[in-house]
């Protein structure tokens, strides 16, 4: 059976009745103070540290989101820290929530889409967040102004609106990564773990995996000037032990590949004046890498 009508139907009111229960709601409130506060004190933090410094350096409001005073990290580090935090804690129960408590299959009774639900608790999720972030820009502003006693300019506000902008999409995309969890998932537990481990290994252990995958693939690093050699002649070698026959394919199309492996591998080519064939080769001779036959 086909569908009938647009498959938008009803976004609008699940948008509307999921924001008030999210702005609403106990748990949104608390998230929302523990980003104030601890944004606010990275912020007011940086002031002191800036207005010992007016003149320095003419983008002010910019030094406000990026300097970091001891003990607390920048006001862009927090948010990095925290956004991903919020965003799965609004997200994680938002569909395998419905379910436990027996109210999603009375929701879809109506003529309403799957595709709706799904686009408008997220859309309601996005919403609450982008308040929250909107307000917290607003009072960042508004603390500079008052401590710094200067207004920004021109360029410095079109680049904390792209900041916001961005911070938003990045809120998103973890709201999203909630979401998917819970439609996977149906215990909301299962789905808060599994959306808080993505987190870790981004945030935590993505810049440890990434370099022992590197390694493994293309070995270490020679140094900064170049890489490993050794390594690569010692990989050529090996794949020219698995597929002899590409050694000796003589097809014009492989020449340059043969070329690059047998200058890499230290012993000559045919048709390079510079280099001269071993002793043993007669006529049209197969060039394979060292212990080859």
């Amino acid at each position: 059976m086909r569908r009938s009508g647009s498959p938008f139907t009803g976004v609008g009111v699940v948008l509307a009745k999921e924001a008030a229960d999210y702005l609403s709601g106990a748990r949104m409130w608390l998230l929302e103070a523990l980003v104030f506060l601890t944004a606010i004190a990275a912020a007011y933090a940086a002031i002191l540290s800036i207005r010992a410094s007016i003149g320095e350096s003419p983008f002010l409001f910019l030094r406000l989101l990026t300097m970091a005073q001891d003990p607390l990290p920048s006001f862009i580090a927090l948010l990095g820290f925290l956004i991903p935090l919020v965003a799965i804690a609004i997200g994680f129960d938002a569909i395998n929530g419905e379910f436990n408590r027996r109210t999603l299959s009375r929701v879809l009774a109506q003529p309403i889409y799957r595709d709706a639900l799904l686009l408008g608790k997220f859309l309601a999720g996005l919403v609450a967040l982008t308040i929250g972030l909107f307000s917290l820009w607003l009072l960042t502003i508004g603390l500079g102004l008052l401590l710094l006693g200067l207004p920004p300019n021109t360029e410095e506000m079109v680049r904390m609106l792209g900041f916001l902008v961005a911070t938003i999409a990045y809120g998103g995309v973890w709201l999203a990564v909630a979401f998917l969890f819970s439609v996977v998932f149906r215990a909301p537990a299962t789905a808060a773990l599994a959306a808080l481990g993505v987190w870790l290994l981004f945030s935590l252990f993505w810049s440890v995996v990434t370099p022992l995958v590197a390694t493994l693939i293309a070995g270490p690093p020679e140094g900064i000037f170049g890489p490993n050699l050794d390594y690569a002649r010692r990989a050529i070698a090996g794949h020219a032990k698995l597929c002899p026959g590409m050694a000796a394919d003589n097809r014009p199309h492989r020449r340059n590949d043969r070329h690059f492996r047998d200058r890499l591998c230290g012993f000559s080519t045919p048709g390079d004046p510079g280099l001269k064939p071993p002793a043993n080769q007669k006529g049209r001779s197969e060039w394979t890498a060292p212990g080859v036959v």
